[in-house]
């Protein structure tokens, strides 16, 4: 008998080597058609077999093409089906194995069977117990013996030898009258499409003998079932015959019909296998999850697979049973998606949203909310929120971004357009311009809104607005226009290329308000930057050197020591780079200075009715503080560096929206609407 950690070593070795002699990996379209066929691969029972999911497998649509995923699954042979060949629990049945080691075991109670054979044998099997279960008394056995009028009186210790034993053999035990009159019948009966076939026992008389396994076979090939055969339901009928019932023992092998024409997506087209954020409190944020798939041109999204052909089955007569091939489909393909030349990929032909719809795949180059925004956004395309954006979101678009409703304090980010119907208002909080927590907003190209408050906008266009802007910082690349009945500017910074125009400008509690034209803003922040750069370098330089030199005074009345010499290479290497730094800026700022000195001689400032005294103008270089109030119409303008003032010129350029169809939506001011 091998001691506990012989047996151990040797149940993992024999359970490794039969996994990996006799394992398989199989694709198919459900788990349970995999399992059937590797049954028949692996010539075991399906209750005999263990797998392991490699990927499980999903349904799909259109017709089952997009989106479908096969299973792939690793099958070997059972480990409960490998212990019981090694038979080896009855050496350590009770035994308390590792928790690493404990699933090895399998809790089967001990069986027997009596069976009595044609020749007048009575015979008696015993099947020693799995794991913990329960061992076979043998009182349970002499009283079944009893109980069966066939069987005569047993020997108690012949009986005790063999429970003991439990080696799952067939042992004499007794003779008995057998009376061949008094037999059982068996007959077999195949369904009508030869897939399955069945035995139905009937009860044996007074002295009749029970089924045997090599009979059960035997009546099956004389019906003609070659293939599928149960082996395991054959031999649990001879130990424990089953009378007046037709049981299943054979079981034909299923044609699998080829695959059509299908599409394999090759992006993850699944949104309940988003990544999930969690906060640092660990709650989920569900703003940071959104439900869009955003593809760019040229991307492909999907690959055709070609058509698969059939895998024949087989039924249990071992006749082949004929499999269909797959079809070669046309693909459904919609708006901006298109085939490769070599008709294997379907490719994106514009930025936007994957979409399924209507077993139809395509891009949708605008993707749409109905109602207030709950996510974060970020598309390759138009966004329209057909709602409002409540405090805390983030909106990012390749293109447009309209919203219908509000914008609170959040964040807007657009390559073209930007589109608000009721107005921006960032609830600032703070001390600053900008304060703590600000709207910020950014477009490559023009902003429309009802008004802005409290916010930070930068645009390369146009800012257009009708009830006007109120305590925000605004920089646009070409002009700030506040066209309605109460558009003025109040609070905060202004800055255009070419124009400010509004109704009002400042208030009557002289809020500092600041408006400046004639210079591109973002080459100014950059030329400050620069300058600001290079003075911190130069004081760090000057602070350097200093040490540097004293270092190299001291070296010449008494060498530095290693780690003071490595000290001083690296300083002096670092001065060498502050003073390649200090040169970069001072190229960049002259670069920029005389970027600034062709300034926009046209550029102007100017209010329809009222300039309020306190408000800060800004043209090129020259300064204006208007020290007394205006009650009319002024605009103001540089002449040979000086800014003058002149009678109020109206806005003439056209402010409308144009949509993509070009359609114009007309700006009013409450809201932006289709005309």
């Amino acid at each position: 008998m091998k001691d506990l950690d012989e047996f151990r070593k040797l149940m993992k070795e024999q359970w490794q080597l039969e996994k990996s002699n006799r394992s398989l990996v199989l694709m198919g379209r459900s788990l349970e058609e995999i399992l059937a066929q590797a049954a028949i691969e692996l010539s075991l029972p399906i209750h005999k077999l263990d797998y392991e999911v490699q990927t499980a497998g999903r349904k799909g649509f259109l017709f089952g093409t997009i989106g479908q995923r096969n299973w792939r699954v690793l099958v070997y042979p059972a480990r409960k089906h490998i212990v019981t060949n090694l038979n080896p629990l009855q050496h350590v049945a009770g035994s308390d194995l590792d928790a690493d080691e404990a699933d090895l075991h399998i809790d089967k109670d001990g069986v027997f069977g009596f069976r009595l054979t044609k020749d007048g044998k009575v015979l008696l099997k015993v099947v020693e117990p799995q794991g913990n279960g329960k061992q076979v008394v043998v009182a349970e056995v002499l009283q079944r013996a009893n109980q069966a009028r066939s069987i005569p009186s047993l020997k108690e210790a012949l009986v005790a030898k063999i429970v003991e034993e439990g080696n799952g053999i067939w042992v004499e035990v007794a003779d008995y009258n057998y009376n061949t009159s008094v037999d059982y019948n068996l007959s077999v009966n195949i369904s009508d499409d030869d897939m399955k076939a069945t035995v139905t026992l009937t009860t044996p008389g007074l002295g009749g003998s029970t089924v045997s396994y090599d009979e059960l076979k035997q009546a099956l090939q004389r019906a003609g079932v070659y293939h599928g055969i149960k082996e395991d339901i054959l031999n649990d009928l001879e130990m424990n015959p089953v009378y007046k019932t037709a049981i299943l023992v054979a079981q034909g092998t299923p044609a699998v019909a080829g695959e059509n024409t299908r599409l394999q997506c090759t992006i993850d087209s699944d949104i309940s296998e988003q990544n999930i954020h969690v906060d640092a409190k660990g709650s989920i944020d569900f703003k940071r999850m959104t439900m869009i798939q955003s593809v760019a041109s040229g991307d492909v999204i999907a690959k055709v697979l070609p058509p698969t052909d059939g895998v024949p089955g087989t039924n249990v007569r071992g006749s082949m049973i004929a499999a269909e091939n797959g079809k070669n489909l046309s693909m459904n393909l919609g708006n901006n998606v298109a085939l490769t030349d070599d008709g294997t990929e379907v490719v994106a032909t514009s930025n936007g949203q994957v979409i399924f719809k209507n077993d139809i795949i395509s891009v949708e180059s605008i993707y749409t909310v109905d109602g207030d925004l709950k996510s974060h956004i970020d598309f390759l395309g138009t966004v329209v929120i057909n709602g409002n954006i409540e405090d805390g979101y983030e909106v990012k678009a390749k293109d447009n971004i309209t919203v219908t409703g509000s914008v609170g304090r959040s964040q807007l980010t657009a390559g073209g357009d930007i589109i608000v119907g009721n107005g921006i208002n960032g609830n600032k909080y703070g001390d600053g311009v900008q304060g703590e927590a600000m709207s910020f907003v950014k477009a490559g190209k023009n902003l429309w809104a009802s008004f802005i408050q409290n916010s930070y906008v930068e645009v390369n266009e146009m800012v257009i607005v009708s009830d006007g802007i109120l305590n925000s910082e605004i920089t646009a690349l070409k002009k700030i226009l506040c066209k309605g009945k109460r558009a003025a500017i109040v609070g905060g910074r202004i800055r255009a290329v070419e124009e400010i125009n509004a109704v009002v400008f400042g208030s009557n509690s002289g809020t500092s308000t600041r408006l400046e034209v004639g210079v591109n803003p973002k080459l100014k922040d950059m030329l400050k930057h620069h300058q600001k750069s290079m003075d911190r370098k130069q004081t760090a330089l000057f602070d350097l050197q200093r040490i540097v030199d004293n270092w190299s005074d001291a070296a010449r009345s008494r060498p530095l020591s290693p780690d003071k010499k490595k000290k001083y290479d690296e300083m002096i290497a670092e001065v060498s780079h502050l003073k390649e730094q200090i040169k970069d800026d001072k190229e960049k700022i002259t670069e920029l200075m005389e970027e600034l000195s062709n300034k926009h001689t046209d550029a102007k400032i100017g209010a329809s009715m009222r300039i309020h005294s306190g408000v800060e103008i800004l043209i090129g270089d020259s300064e204006y503080l208007v020290s007394r109030e205006f009650n009319k119409g002024q605009t103001f303008y540089l002449d040979e560096d000086m800014i003058k003032i002149k009678d109020y010129e109206e806005i003439t350029d056209d402010i409308t929206i144009k949509a993509d169809n070009d359609k114009r939506k007309r700006y009013t001011k409450n809201s932006v609407k289709l005309v």
